[in-house]
């Protein structure tokens, strides 16, 4: 299913494009011959094949004993995750240098066709030269993949789209025009299709849909941010100028955020592992009982201190990432050498479930933290649930 998903996610987005393209088309012969009435129902119709294939859709459901998430506590903890985890975060942060200048050309190109004195064909045209050149892009893309890196088509697309959105503002034979927005329609596939596919590859199977859904509000949400600053930069001044900065910042985005890289998010194992211990207690807590203390003990050789801390910070974003609310590392100045790892989770079911979200890219992480045990191979690790009063009013805890 891996191998396969760049190609699916390319095809989705050509069918988007395309659609998009010929979708205006098709509603003005509609409405010209039949009219604006017919075109809605034709519309409403379209839907029902969509509602066919989702009534019919059987997805396969992973059966659980722990309570269903709550949806404000499984929002934080997708928000969380994307906070902790440098590869998702690094496909955010390039999403947003592309696309808050990329919007330019998206909210002006219909004031460039108006411009230029283009008839509603011809704008129709433009999309089509664009669509036509997202098909196109995804056609090129299975080559792009096995002999350029993820860096550099994202890189190299951005600044193909940052001369497209030139062209926009500068050509004036719709040829030409054309010719850009079929440039401007490979680059957006390359870039918007490489950035989907890798938000699923480089998270576990278990955030995957609250982090697309992280990813679709950060790229939806810039697009209209950005559409509304070109709009009013473009009011302000000209088109030519606008669009002009547009292109210059593209590239410039491309230079501030290269430092976080993609690479990684091709490689990245996110097959689930086992890394924390699967809690044995006799008297288990009810799923729901929280907050949850976990703390486990490191003997370690005290000339090696600086290194283990180290070791241990990014075994602790792992542990932030996975759910938990807080972590710290604490020394005993009574005994050098000795490191109590403590880290607090929202209720004991998100403790049950931290166990199962480690990756498999999360090991070596996790064994060069462990690597600095002495005589044994395991840390020794405790759970403490709040205790509650009486009355059930909430964890007991006491302040200054």
């Amino acid at each position: 299913q891996g191998s396969r998903m760049p190609a699916a996610v390319a095809l989705e987005s050509a069918g988007f494009n395309l659609a998009r393209a010929l979708g205006p088309a098709a509603g003005g012969f509609v409405v010209a011959w039949f009219g604006p009435g017919t075109n809605f129902l034709v519309n409403a119709a379209s839907f029902m094949a969509t509602i066919v294939v989702l009534y019919r859709w059987r997805r396969s459901r992973k059966t659980s004993d722990l309570p269903g998430e709550r949806l404000m506590s499984a929002t934080r903890t997708g928000l969380r995750y994307a906070s902790h985890a440098p590869e998702l975060r690094a496909v955010l942060v390039r999403t947003v240098a592309f696309m808050v200048c990329a919007s330019a050309l998206w909210a002006l190109m219909p004031v460039v066709a108006r411009d230029r004195g283009l008839p509603s064909s011809g704008y129709g045209v433009l999309l089509g030269s664009l669509g036509l050149g997202a098909v196109l892009g995804a056609g090129i893309l299975p080559q792009l993949r096995d002999r350029v890196s993820a860096d550099k088509r994202v890189g190299g697309a951005s600044v193909v789209f940052g001369l497209a959105t030139l062209g926009l503002g500068f050509f004036s034979s719709l040829p030409l025009l054309c010719l850009a927005m079929g440039a401007a329609g490979v680059a957006w596939m390359v870039v918007t299709s490489g950035l989907n596919v890798m938000v699923q590859s480089c998270v576990a199977i278990w955030v995957k849909a609250r982090a697309l859904a992280t990813y679709l509000l950060v790229f939806q949400g810039t697009l209209a941010v950005g559409s509304l600053l070109w709009g009013l930069v473009a009011a302000r001044t000209s088109l030519e100028p606008t669009l002009a900065a547009a292109a210059v910042g593209l590239v410039l985005g491309v230079v501030a955020t290269w430092r976080w890289r993609l690479e990684r998010t091709e490689r990245i194992d996110v097959r689930p592992v086992a890394l924390l211990p699967e809690p044995h207690i006799e008297h288990a807590p009810d799923p729901l009982e929280g907050p949850v203390l976990v703390t486990a003990e490191y003997i370690v050789d005290p000339q090696q201190a600086g290194d283990f801390v180290l070791a241990m910070r990014r075994l602790g974003r792992l542990r932030r990432r996975d759910g938990a609310m807080r972590w710290g590392l604490f020394r005993d100045p009574a005994r050098p050498g000795r490191y109590l790892e403590t880290f607090v989770l929202e209720s004991w079911a998100e403790h049950l479930r931290q166990v199962d979200r480690a990756t498999l890219a999360d090991r070596a992480i996790d064994e060069r933290a462990r690597s600095f045990l002495q005589d044994v191979d395991e840390p020794r690790v405790t759970h403490l649930v709040a205790a509650r009063a009486p009355d059930d009013l909430g964890p007991v805890t006491s302040g200054v």
